[in-house]
């Protein structure tokens, strides 16, 4: 919430500034986006202020979708630009929800759209190859076993606990014979994977 008695807010910088202070703490963003977000709208202020536009309620599409093309002048690449627009996006959607401003004159700019890269997949060999490398230690080697035949991502097994594994208390080859893991991702959310018989025997792994 938006206390009552906060100050008019008529600059950019401003709205910016209740937007790191209220806005993002609400939406539980990491601690890099929140950084970038605040670099990617300085440097929009910045940008504004260059030609002559400082109030909040000067900012139209016009103005943003300027700022676009500015940003593929200098050479930026399509995902900091996709990253940079969605930052003004949410700025801008959470200080028209707040009654900060009547109309989000945000809503309509298009994200570029970056190609993807195909993900790509170790062969048998470089599976092979990666667990010999961190047969030395059996937590290493049952990090990599978990993290390949699950798919999470890093930072989500980086805050992974003993609490967020359940086991069976026999490991077989039998389909129902299952295990699971509870990871936390971005946004506060949660999920549930499970798995599969080598996931469930990195616990014990040795190497041999």
């Amino acid at each position: 919430m938006i206390p009552d008695n906060l100050e008019p807010i008529e600059t950019l910088e401003q709205g910016v500034a209740l937007f790191e202070r209220v806005g993002m703490p609400a939406r539980d963003l990491a601690e890099r986006t929140r950084h970038e977000y605040t670099n990617d709208l300085a440097d929009l202020a910045a940008h504004l202020r260059q030609r002559g536009i400082a109030g909040l309620r000067q900012i139209d599409l016009q103005h943003l979708e300027g700022y676009q093309a500015e940003m593929d002048r200098r050479g930026y690449k399509a995902s900091t630009r996709e990253r940079k627009t969605y930052a003004i996006k949410s700025f801008f959607r959470f200080i028209h929800h707040h009654g900060v401003i009547d109309t989000n004159v945000a809503l309509k700019l298009i994200p570029p759209r970056p190609k993807r890269p195909e993900p790509r997949f170790l062969s048998e060999e470089e599976y092979q190859r990666l667990l010999r490398v961190c047969s030395h230690d059996p937590r290493d080697a049952a990090i990599v076993e978990v993290l390949l035949q699950t798919g999470m991502r890093l930072s989500e097994l980086a805050r992974l606990t003993v609490h967020d594994v359940e086991l069976p208390r026999r490991i077989s080859r039998e389909p129902n014979n299952t295990g699971s893991v509870r990871i936390r991702r971005k946004g506060s959310k949660e999920a549930t994977i499970p798995l599969n018989r080598f996931a469930r025997l990195a616990r014990s792994w040795r190497h041999g």
